[in-house]
């Protein structure tokens, strides 16, 4: 198959497409070849299986059909934008906004749970605040009481 490709002075080229080989054909197509070489016969599936894996071979495809594919976020935001120093810059700023958008998103958990510790101080501070009322009302019954029976006996 094969398609135009056009560069960015307006030139137009042809680009040829071809499969990738899978890394199993290139050890069935050696094996295939060590057999002929042998002088065995071989089947015309196993002919016609030979004779693609070198045709493709031929017109360029890589010899194990794997490549390396790297992906980031650069590359996803200049292929959207463009190429240049554009690019880089439109890669930046969409890499700060997803960062920003996570730290946003840890911070309001954070905040959640500071509220969530923030109330249950406050219900404690509450009850303890109860608690020590509750305290000096009962000391200063007892003191009454100890005073008005201390001031009896010395008036009696």
């Amino acid at each position: 198959m094969t398609t135009k490709n056009v560069t960015e002075d307006g030139e137009e080229s042809d680009v040829v497409e071809t499969k990738a080989v899978p890394p199993k054909a290139r050890v069935r197509a050696a094996k295939l070849r060590a057999r002929a070489r042998a002088g065995l016969p071989l089947s015309t599936d196993e002919a016609t299986e030979l004779h693609d894996y070198e045709s493709a071979r031929s017109m360029g495809a890589s010899k194990s059909g794997s490549r390396r594919v790297s992906y980031t976020e650069e590359e996803e935001s200049a292929q959207s934008v463009g190429t240049g120093s554009a690019a880089e810059m439109a890669a930046a700023g969409a890499m700060v906004r997803e960062e920003g958008r996570r730290l946003d998103s840890i911070l309001t958990v954070g905040i959640s749970a500071l509220q969530r510790s923030n109330d249950v101080y406050f219900q404690m501070v509450q009850a303890l605040l109860k608690r020590t009322e509750n305290f000096e009302t009962s000391q200063i019954k007892m003191m009454t009481a100890m005073r008005e029976h201390y001031l009896g006996r010395i008036e009696a």
